[in-house]
């Protein structure tokens, strides 16, 4: 009985190492997008082959990037009927893309390399609950994606992020000073 399982143990072991090589073998055919990917914050080399693999590198396929967020199961729901809103789940779709995605999202959303994604986050968290900011974060991530693959260009952060990065950092310039000032004329006797 245990040489047979330890046979059936190294079949699959064989068949791991062959679908391995097989992805390795196409990695290495994609090796421009797989690198363009690995541009997006939160995207590592096993996260961009998993995004490729899922949803290809042709972006003619979808007409939009919406499209590709509501084939996923990322686009944020929407049911409202005369002014009263109902759940806000999102759609099924794709749940290994969908998986990759949050992965990724919470990569991205403890990265201080590329704060922007984190900052989002924190942002949305703070409204909505750590769940649906993921999911928010994974949104982005795939709509940076469809961009990178569809243009053939590096991910570069929108003039209106960097503007928010800013802000940020001025709001937090602002409220140290404060802090520090308020020390400044405490005494302590």
């Amino acid at each position: 009985m245990l040489t047979l399982i330890l046979q059936s143990i190294d079949h699959i072991n064989l068949q791991i190492a062959q679908s391995e090589a097989q992805m390795e073998q196409y990695a290495r055919i994609m090796y421009r997008e797989l690198e363009l990917l690995e541009t997006i914050p939160g995207v590592s080399s096993k996260v961009a082959l998993g995004i490729v693999s899922e949803i290809g590198t042709d972006m003619t396929q979808f007409a939009t990037h919406q499209n590709l967020s509501s084939w996923a199961g990322v686009c944020p729901g929407n049911n409202e009927s005369a002014g009263k809103k109902y759940s806000s789940r999102t759609t099924h779709g794709n749940k290994y893309l969908k998986t990759t995605l949050v992965e990724a999202a919470w990569v991205a959303s403890r990265s201080k390399a590329n704060p922007l994604l984190a900052v989002k986050h924190h942002q949305i968290a703070a409204r909505r609950g750590h769940n649906k900011a993921t999911i928010a974060i994974a949104h982005k991530i795939l709509t940076a994606a469809y961009h990178v693959l569809r243009d053939m260009e590096p991910y570069q952060l929108h003039p209106q992020d960097i503007k928010i990065l800013e802000n940020r950092r001025l709001k937090r310039i602002d409220r140290l000073q404060k802090q520090l000032s308020t020390l400044k004329n405490t005494s302590y006797k």
